[in-house]
């Protein structure tokens, strides 16, 4: 065997146990429990790179699969529930599964509050048991607002299944870079009250007479 070859093995050999060792302890990283109230669980977790911890939020609700997709991916309703959101509009819908929208997000005075630009894309089953719903952040999309700070990174995971005939569980995990300069109050504020507030708004706007009709499919 030639020496460049020799060498070459050597590395390609050295980047496989780095990652043997490595991907096991990132993998190893613990969620850590921080509320249980109302049959609503939240957990945090570092998430490399950012000042506020990965969320992951687990909540029972009273409806289908079906019907939590279609509160999730109706954007106007967002506006109602999200913590935080003030405006939310549909700015393009690529196709049946995909679709792009904008928020405007309030920050409590002095900071300036934040908008983004979002792709969401649903991920359906046959059985229509199980849905995913993706979101990840497109912050150029359209112009920056001189009003606002531009949420730069944001990605989310719903992992939605049905547990009876009449609830639903769902897993929401989302890391976020709100841009600018961030408190340690806001990020505890954001923590704290974001997962409650959420699932309960989504629980009552659940309740609206559209969401209360059947619905079969994606």
């Amino acid at each position: 065997m030639t020496p460049n070859k020799t060498h070459i093995l050597y590395l390609s050999s050295s980047l496989f146990l780095l990652l043997a060792f490595v991907q096991p302890a990132i993998a190893q990283q613990k969620w850590t429990q921080t509320k249980n109230i109302d049959q609503i669980e939240v957990y945090v977790r570092d998430y490399p790179g950012l000042a506020i911890k990965e969320l992951k939020t687990v909540a029972t609700f009273n409806c289908s699969v079906q019907t939590l997709v279609a509160l999730i991916t109706d954007i106007s309703e967002q506006k109602n529930y999200q913590f935080g959101c003030r405006r939310s509009d549909l700015l393009k819908r690529t196709n049946r599964f995909e679709q792009l929208y904008y928020q405007e997000l309030y920050v409590p005075w002095p900071f300036e509050n934040r908008d983004g630009v979002f792709k969401q894309s649903l991920d359906k089953l046959s059985n229509e048991l199980e849905a995913f719903i993706y979101a990840k952040s497109e912050s150029n999309f359209i112009p920056k607002n001189k009003s606002f700070v531009r949420v730069p990174f944001m990605k989310a995971k719903w992992h939605i299944t049905q547990i009876n005939a009449n609830t639903c569980k769902a897993e929401y995990i989302i890391a976020v870079d709100p841009g600018g300069a961030v408190p340690i109050w806001l990020i505890n504020l954001f923590i704290d009250k974001a997962p409650l507030e959420s699932v309960r708004g989504m629980r009552k706007s659940l309740l609206k007479e559209k969401y209360q009709k059947p619905i079969k499919g994606f």
